[in-house]
């Protein structure tokens, strides 16, 4: 089962390991992206992209796009840089 973490890279003051707060329960969730406003992250789940809101909330199907095997697609996705667009 893949699931996709956040990892605070920096650790507190006063702690030793870095904060982590995982973000899915998959199964099969990868290729996580940043949405250009750091607000939300899309990722892949069963050849399909979904997206995130970090502040909560459940992953939100993007569109009925099922890519199926054509995992090159869903590997190679990004976000136009107003973050109104995924291309694949």
């Amino acid at each position: 089962m893949s699931t996709i973490h956040l990892i605070k890279l920096q650790a507190d003051a006063g702690s030793t390991a870095p904060a982590s707060r995982q973000l899915t329960l998959g199964p099969g969730d990868g290729a996580p992206r940043w949405s250009p406003d750091g607000h939300t992250v899309s990722f892949t789940r069963r050849g399909t992209i979904y997206t995130m809101d970090l502040n909560g909330g459940e992953p939100v199907q993007l569109s009925p796009i099922k890519c199926g095997d054509a995992l090159w697609a869903l590997n190679n996705y990004a976000w136009s840089p107003d973050g109104r667009w995924i291309a694949l």
